[in-house]
């Protein structure tokens, strides 16, 4: 069984933005839930498991997309405004 009780327990005194889903959540309300749907963990990792497999099979057989000049483009965007805006 795990702990409902969390500790230590830090505040969001050092984080800029703090979104609305993450003042609300609840550590012991997502424990339970948890504990009572541990088997959903167990199917969506197998579902993903068999997605990366099966979509290797399936483009396996197909040509590879051409992306050399599309990431060369993109690569010297980001270098440059990383650049630019680092300071």
């Amino acid at each position: 069984m795990a702990k409902f009780e969390y500790w230590p327990r830090y505040g969001f005194e050092n984080h800029t933005l703090v979104l609305p889903a993450e003042r609300s959540f609840n550590l012991t309300d997502s424990t339970l839930w948890m504990q009572d749907n541990w088997l959903n963990s167990f199917a969506f990792c197998t579902l993903y498991v068999i997605a990366i497999f099966g979509g290797q099979k399936l483009m396996s057989s197909q040509k590879p997309f051409g992306l050399d000049q599309a990431l060369f483009w993109w690569n010297l965007g980001l270098a440059t405004f990383s650049a630019l805006f680092a300071s």
